[in-house]
């Protein structure tokens, strides 16, 4: 993919950034205090840089002060570990990522390292400014195992485009309470999710919430539905829309029938609503990541152990173990050799399980997985002060991650339309026609792949 004009590229932003915005690596939004956040900026205190020393900046997105402290942590940690690289943070936040980081391109001020989701590393690399991180991945390779799903996302024309940092998957939380006072198990099929869902919905309550407008979190959910029903794979190899088709469209006939179980203003729901209705009690069942692990434990008025989570039910005698799952990765911005191998070196020390792991387990303790196999298991992860009380919850997050997939990178190459498609929340928008303006699910489908052949 070559450079693209500066026009071609201002619209991209400015289409990509209308709808996605605080919604991505805080976990869908989840975290309110991302959303219009102001820039900072964060370094060592009391450490001086001396001039032998060559500064690298890493910008990043995770705006919230326990992710600013918990990366500030690990830069201290690196810059007290040698005398040759001093790392400083500066935060920006989701709602103004894309605009920031084209000017700051355009300026020749871009940061070294740049935090990535992967529909943004498409907008940002047709700058042209990204550049390859395939041998800083492999020589971080020989030291570290990667998990290949939270890898394969950053491939493209045999390179590594960024260096998977952390990632992020749906699973089918539930409030156990609710089942045992109901006698019912938790699902594995899509019948006995409708089952659940109809059987809790009673006395003003609901068996689940389900986003239904023109959300990303909307977006999202969708997606986690299709993909365990085989209909994840959105564009061709030719990167041609592909949904119309029947899986996607029984997927939108599944969700059209949970909308009489979920709260009636669902169609307004953005992720912090998702959350709240599990945590205050009013809805027995949400797909989410585990952003809410705090909130559980400071809101709910229940234990830890009364919050479980199980893979995302399948179709009743098909589908596959899925969910919606991506990496947020790093991504290398200079192109000068001592500054690259600067950074070989901080994301080295990241990565190593004992860093990694407190990193892991303090940033966003249940939102943020590990990228490789093994960091999981270090003992400054499992001692974490909210980790320690949700270790199987956890244990099955870590292992749906594995199974994860995303919406336009399960071809062999990404397909450069998926920017457009997630910052149009297309797919959203498609369910809000189906659930307002009571289009048949076949419509709503029709509608989605003839929007979608419109994105050049």
């Amino acid at each position: 993919m070559g450079k693209r004009s500066t026009a071609g590229i201002r619209l991209a932003v400015l289409v990509a950034a209308t709808s996605l915005m605080a919604a991505c690596s805080s976990g869908g939004g989840e975290s309110a205090t991302t959303a219009g956040a102001t820039e900072t900026s964060a370094s060592s205190e009391g450490e001086e840089v001396t001039g032998d020393r060559i500064n690298l900046m890493l910008q990043h997105m995770e705006t919230p002060p326990e992710r600013v402290a918990a990366f500030q942590k690990t830069i201290d940690d690196f810059n007290s570990s040698q005398d040759q690289y001093f790392v400083e943070q500066q935060t920006v936040g989701w709602g103004d990522a894309y605009t920031k980081a084209v000017a700051q391109i355009e300026a020749g001020q871009a940061p070294d390292m740049l935090q990535a989701i992967p529909a943004f590393m498409t907008t940002i690399r047709a700058t042209g400014a990204v550049q390859p991180a395939t041998e800083i991945f492999a020589n971080i390779s020989k030291n570290v195992e990667f998990i290949p799903s939270m890898v394969e996302q950053y491939k493209w024309e045999d390179e590594m485009w960024a260096i998977p940092a952390f990632g992020m998957v749906e699973g089918l939380w539930y409030n156990a309470k609710h089942f045992e006072d109901a006698g019912i198990e938790p699902p594995t099929t899509w019948s006995e999710t409708l089952a659940a869902a109809e059987a809790l919905t009673k006395d003003g309550k609901y068996g689940i919430a389900v986003p239904l407008g023109d959300s990303f979190a909307t977006l999202q959910s969708v997606y986690t539905w299709m993909a365990v029903n085989e209909a994840g794979d959105i564009f061709n190899e030719q990167c041609q829309p592909i949904v119309d088709n029947p899986n996607t469209v029984e997927t939108f006939d599944f969700i059209n029938k949970l909308r009489d179980f979920t709260p009636p203003d669902s169609v307004s729901y953005q992720w912090a609503e998702v959350e709240n209705a599990l945590v205050a009690g009013n809805v027995s069942m949400i797909t989410f990541k585990g952003s809410f692990l705090r909130g559980w434990l400071a809101n709910s008025g229940q234990s830890a152990d009364e919050l479980k989570v199980v893979p995302i039910p399948r179709p009743d005698g098909k589908g596959k173990d899925s969910s919606l799952s991506y990496s947020n990765a790093i991504m290398v911005m200079t192109d000068d050799p001592q500054r690259q191998a600067g950074i070989e070196a901080f994301m080295s020390f990241y990565l190593q399980d004992e860093n990694y792991g407190e990193w892991l387990a303090t940033a966003e303790p249940g939102l943020f997985l590990p990228v490789t196999t093994t960091a999981d298991k270090s003992q400054s992860y499992t001692s974490g002060e909210i980790i320690s009380q949700f270790p199987d919850q956890m244990a099955e997050q870590i292992s749906n991650n594995g199974n994860g997939q995303l919406y336009g990178f399960t071809q062999e190459a990404y397909c450069p339309q998926v920017g457009e498609f997630e910052g149009q929340v297309l797919a959203a928008k498609a369910v809000e026609r189906m659930i307002v303006n009571e289009e048949t699910p076949q419509q709503a489908v029709t509608w989605l792949q003839s929007e979608m052949a419109k994105i050049g």
